[in-house]
């Protein structure tokens, strides 16, 4: 191997040979290092490597092309390596080891796969939906990376950049990062996970919305101007029997057993069946729906590929923008003194452009001394339908175990109280709560059942 002590311009005057590689040993200079070596192509390409016999078998590290990596810094790199060597490391097995390394994409398919919940069943597929969905968004530039790259600070730029503007959703991704690098770290994938030294940095206090007394007549109101039966009915049975919204979206015909007004639910979230309560309103209700149904699901959907419908987050929006509509006519038409025909006309004009009159009558009202927030159902969402109904048991007297029942909460301390009690005082329970809302709704007298499909857009 031709010696020469390696400078820019000593390098850049090497020619390459004819159909072979050459290579060169920087020796010579003052400051050459033993084992640095330059290795030319055919073609005129220059890399640094080291070369050295470790454990008897030699080896060839490489550091870098020339001229990207410096004569210095090539010395410099090798003087590390010559270190490490000398203490009985083999950088090219690191080297090898960290080739071989799973990716973090690699690892989050492995995760979705065989990740476990607490019960020890697979991820549910809305689970595996919303991992995916906040990896993709969040974490995906993370996915070439090796796992023991991963710093803290990678996970801790992520969770602020997205705390900035959304905090809580941002909680979110920080949950399931810790949870992917603390399934690594079982399986001996990595020694530590980097997300354990990621500070929280945005408290949360526990969500206690539902609907308030003082919202019910306009969101019934609102929610019976839906044109889209399905949604309407899905809204509602998700407020009159509390369960949770992926449960009622799949909810089944041969679940239900309308005369004894009862509905099974063979799996819910904790992993538990439950059997679900059905109030007069709520048979009644499906009785309806029931009628020429020849879909095995209550919420048939021919786009989904479950079969049913996905949560209608649209019909959703519209219900709240039209519970708002309703708000800003009533305190307009009252400063305003308007007639029945001019709240109708709002009404109507509403119903046919709905953001462009809401705006007009925000603005309205900011002009009449009104303020035109305290109309709005923005922050209320379809998971509040769940918790309106237990807010609105413990509300007509029933006891917290009867609601955790109604409600399949599962708890260490309600457990043991659960399995005595018998499904009658929670029937009795939901019966007095849904008698109550709908009366405070302003669509139900006293003792009275009404049909809630048949409301009237007035």
């Amino acid at each position: 191997m031709p010696q020469m002590n390696f400078t820019k311009s000593a390098l850049e005057a090497i020619k390459p040979a004819d159909g072979k590689r050459e290579r060169y040993q920087d020796h010579g200079g003052r400051d050459s290092v033993p084992g640095l070596t330059l290795k030319v192509t055919p073609t005129g390409a220059k890399t640094f490597y080291l070369y050295r016999r470790v454990s008897g078998r030699p080896e060839e590290i490489r550091l870098g092309a020339f001229p990207a990596l410096t004569v210095e810094q090539a010395r410099s790199k090798a003087r590390v390596l010559n270190g490490e060597i000398e203490q009985g490391a083999n950088p090219n097995e690191a080297r090898r080891v960290l080739r071989e390394e799973q990716t973090v994409g690699e690892l989050f398919a492995e995760f979705i796969e065989n990740k476990r919940n607490k019960t020890g069943r697979p991820l549910s597929p809305e689970t595996i939906r919303a991992y995916r969905c906040e990896y993709e968004k969040h974490l995906a530039g993370l996915g070439k990376l090796k796992l023991s790259q991963v710093t803290p600070e990678h996970i801790e730029a992520i969770y602020r950049r997205q705390g900035k503007a959304h905090p809580i959703s941002a909680n979110r991704v920080r949950a399931l990062a810790a949870s992917l690098f603390e399934y690594a770290r079982l399986a001996k994938r990595i020694a530590h996970n980097p997300v354990r030294d990621v500070p929280k940095l945005y408290a949360e206090t526990k969500r206690e919305r539902f609907i308030q007394r003082t919202e019910f007549p306009r969101f019934f109101q609102a929610l019976g101007m839906e044109e889209n039966t399905a949604f309407r009915d899905f809204f509602l049975l998700a407020l009159l029997t509390g369960a949770r919204r992926a449960n009622v979206a799949a909810m089944r015909w041969d679940q239900l057993d309308l005369v004894a007004a009862e509905w099974r639910i063979p799996k819910t979230k904790n992993g538990e069946p439950q059997l679900v309560t059905l109030s007069p309103e709520a048979v009644a209700l499906l009785t309806e729906r029931r009628q020429g149904a020849a879909a095995p699901f209550v919420f048939p959907s021919k786009t989904s590929a479950s079969g049913y419908i996905r949560e209608p987050k649209s019909a959703w929006r519209r219900t709240l923008d039209r519970a708002e509509l309703l708000g800003l006519i009533g305190a307009l038409g009252n400063a305003k003194a308007w007639g029945d025909a001019e709240r109708q006309a709002q009404l109507e004009k509403g119903l046919a452009n709905l953001s462009a009159t809401l705006a007009e009558l925000r603005r309205q009202a900011e002009q009449a001394k009104i303020d035109p927030s305290q109309f709005q159902l923005a922050d209320l969402r379809i998971h509040d339908l769940r918790r309106t109904l237990g807010s609105w048991q413990a509300k007509t007297g029933a006891s917290m175990a009867v609601i955790g029942k109604s409600l399949n909460h599962k708890s260490i301390q309600s457990t043991a109280i659960y399995s005595r009690l018998d499904v009658d005082p929670v029937r009795q329970s939901v019966n007095t709560a849904t008698a109550a809302m709908l009366e405070a709704a302003g669509v139900k007298a006293p003792a009275e059942v009404v049909k809630l499909d048949k409301r009237r857009r007035g």
